[in-house]
């Protein structure tokens, strides 16, 4: 193309029109409008744009939807296992998880009344306690009285346990749970007595644990790990384990201090309600007489004297962190030597023996001691020699206590418990039982 040309075309062609006056200040306003309107166009747009943005982000952030939650990725993964092949085993599995939801302990609080997707059987393989699959599926839990708020409104993935019922042979669900309270596993103990364990492999080393018990005066677990068998962890624990004293833990160096590496796991006899579902205690002595103060005035607030005595057993590790419950302390009798406070008291928990402690001083001079377990039956069941030869802390509830002393005599201590002075070789306590009678009793260190 001739720019040339065509520019002076252009020239020429504009000489000969005949242009009003004030016609270029005009065009000039005249785009300046249309582009004020252009941009209060956009603006407004956007802000409408954003407000629609905001309040959507907003109920969202309010009421999920299922689309708006990650799925979870076992559900699309085959199924793994050394039975994953078996597709007989696979069928028998999802129907044994139908059939028994409804007799689940879960079903009374809605948790599969929003059921999404089949069942999958994520996993399926040869345990210690026979053929177990594990089964997965969707879910999303809605607003329900026995649901904490904070598991609702969202999507979860239920897992089930299907293994073989002991009782019978028959394949059937043995356990269920769903991610609630922060805990994202469920671990399920079946097989004879339970004690075969078996968890959802969750990436990292599990650690197992069965029974408690006392080294010195602390409360200390033994642990091994369970073993990985494509996408679970087993393990099989001796015969003399405790089932409910089984603890599963991804960090068993932390001391249980951490609740958010334990697993919490779902006993298949339980379930089946062939054992008790509810929390199992050591009555100890089964005491109850509260604080008995032996030591004169002034005397402290017995509150304060069983919140020294539980933190110090917190201090000194006599809790087996692993139980499910530990018992408030329901007797304890107190008193001061040398200005300084002593307490003994029962440790009462599901895991083992009730113990007798004694607390003696406070702060750095704090000192803790496992006495035992005490004995029901004897005549007088507490008999705590304290250090130093500062006398004894004797009780038994109900019965009139005294002590001979060295000018041969019986002087009156108290009822229910009391400091009994020192004596060498030994001193002699007579305790009168509310049914009558009297028994001399000799301690000696």
């Amino acid at each position: 193309m001739d720019t040339e040309l065509l520019s002076r075309s252009l020239r020429d062609a504009a000489s000969t029109v005949d242009v009003r006056s004030g016609f270029p200040e005009r065009v000039l306003l005249g785009a300046r409008r249309r582009r004020a309107r252009r941009r209060a166009l956009v603006v407004g747009a956007t802000a409408v744009l954003t407000m629609v943005v905001g309040v959507g982000s907003a109920a969202l952030w309010r009421h999920p939807s299922p689309a708006a939650v990650a799925t979870d990725l076992r559900l699309d993964q085959p199924t793994r296992g050394d039975l994953a092949g078996d597709q007989e085993f696979l069928a028998t599995a999802v129907r044994a998880w139908e059939e028994g939801l409804p007799r689940s302990w879960n079903r009374a609080r809605g948790v599969f009344d929003d059921r999404r997707g089949k069942p999958h059987v994520y996993w399926a393989g040869t345990t210690p306690a026979g053929r177990a699959a594990v089964v997965l599926q969707r879910a999303f839990l809605h607003p329900h009285g026995d649901l904490p708020p904070a598991d609702t409104d969202r999507e979860v993935t239920l897992t089930g346990l299907v293994g073989v019922d002991p009782a019978d042979g028959a394949v059937k669900l043995l356990g269920d749970g769903f991610p609630s309270h922060g805990d994202t596993l469920t671990g399920f103990q079946f097989g004879p007595n339970d004690r075969t364990v078996l968890v959802p492999d969750p990436g990292t080393p599990l650690s197992v644990s069965a029974n408690p018990r006392f080294e010195g005066d602390s409360s200390v677990r033994d642990w091994h790990p369970m073993r990985a068998l494509d996408g679970v962890q087993v393990a099989e624990l001796p015969g003399e384990s405790r089932a409910d004293t089984i603890a599963v833990e991804s960090s068993p160096a932390g001391g249980g201090r951490d609740h958010r590496t334990r697993v919490p796991l779902v006993r298949a006899r339980q379930y089946l309600g062939l054992a008790p579902s509810g929390v199992r205690l050591d009555p100890g002595l089964g005491w109850r007489t509260g604080v008995t103060w032996v030591g004169g005035d002034p005397r402290p607030r017995p509150e304060d004297l069983l919140n020294h005595f539980q933190e110090a057993l917190w201090r000194a590790r006599a809790y087996d962190p692993y139980a499910r419950e530990h018992g408030v302390p329901r007797w304890l009798v107190a008193t001061r030597v040398d200005g300084r406070p002593v307490l003994v008291g029962e440790l009462v928990s599901d895991s083992q023996p009730a113990q007798v402690y004694v607390v003696s001083g406070e702060g750095a001079a704090e000192r803790t001691t496992r006495v035992g377990p005490a004995d029901p039956a004897a005549e007088l069941p507490v008999q705590v020699p304290l250090p130093d030869g500062q006398g004894w802390i004797v009780a038994r509830p109900g019965a009139r206590i005294s002590y001979f002393t060295e000018e041969r005599r019986w002087v009156l201590l108290g009822r229910d418990a009391a400091l009994v002075p020192d004596g060498r070789p030994r001193v002699d306590v007579e305790i009168v039982p509310p049914d009558g009678g009297s028994r001399i009793i000799p301690l000696q260190r």
